[in-house]
């Protein structure tokens, strides 16, 4: 069980805290408009989940009232991937959404809410998977997904592979493409950097972005895509299609 504080210690930090909530609500109606009041909130709560003595100067950019935003480890052309930690549980997770400026992008938030339904969908210990979908404060769709640290093309440009990490890194990929083939679906962008690797560990590696995987007998022109996957990866004769 836990111990119970001192009735003087909890009074002291009950009074302190009677202080904060008046100070965050004084004159509510004038002082304060309300996107600035739960602004300060989440910097007392970004603080004391950190343990900080003092509010951080910026934004701790928070989604869902549940996910702090830690650093961003991916700014793409058309979406960006942050690593986040959940503020009651303290798990890492990866979030990916639309840059700001594509989120009124029909084709792209169709195709995110596409790869949501897949990443859910798809249960696999070699493939990473979706946990939840967001909707954010200006509409752009968030994808949380388990948060597995490095990608392959990392890893490839520390060292070259040994003969034997070679083989579990095939042994981990095969597997699963087996489990997404066997569910109707074709990945069609399977590269060193949509392979992740966890701790390090190429036995644990798992597959990642199914941002423009598509149904056995699709093709990309039913997205609206003109042109996907990387050029060096593609199948030959392909052409994106």
């Amino acid at each position: 069980m836990s111990r119970e504080p001192p009735d003087a210690d909890f009074e002291e930090i009950a009074r302190r805290f009677s202080h904060l909530w008046q100070a965050l609500n004084a004159r509510a109606d004038s002082r304060y408009p309300l996107e600035t009041r739960q602004m300060l909130v989440d910097r007392v709560r970004d603080a004391l989940d950190r343990g900080e003595a003092r509010l951080s100067d910026t934004d701790p950019g928070v989604i869902a009232n549940s996910f702090a935003l830690e650093a961003l480890v991916h700014d793409g052309a058309l979406t960006q991937i942050y690593r986040a930690r959940h503020r009651d549980l303290g798990t890492l997770h990866a979030i990916k959404m639309p840059r700001p400026e594509h989120a009124d992008d029909p084709v792209l938030r169709k195709l995110m809410l596409r790869e949501a339904e897949i990443g859910i969908t798809l249960r696999h210990p070699h493939i990473a998977g979706t946990q939840a979908v967001l909707r954010l404060a200006d509409g752009r769709p968030a994808l949380v997904m388990e948060w597995l640290g490095r990608r392959l093309a990392d890893r490839l440009q520390e060292q070259p592979l040994s003969p034997d990490e070679v083989i579990s890194i095939m042994i981990s990929a095969l597997s699963g493409l087996d489990a997404i083939h066997a569910a109707g679906t074709v990945h069609c962008d399977l590269s060193p950097l949509n392979l992740l690797v966890a701790d390090g560990d190429l036995s644990q590696l798992k597959i990642a972005d199914f941002g423009i995987a598509i149904e056995v007998g699709c093709r990309h022109g039913q997205l609206d895509l003109a042109f996907a996957g990387q050029p060096r990866f593609r199948v030959s004769g392909t052409n994106g299609r």
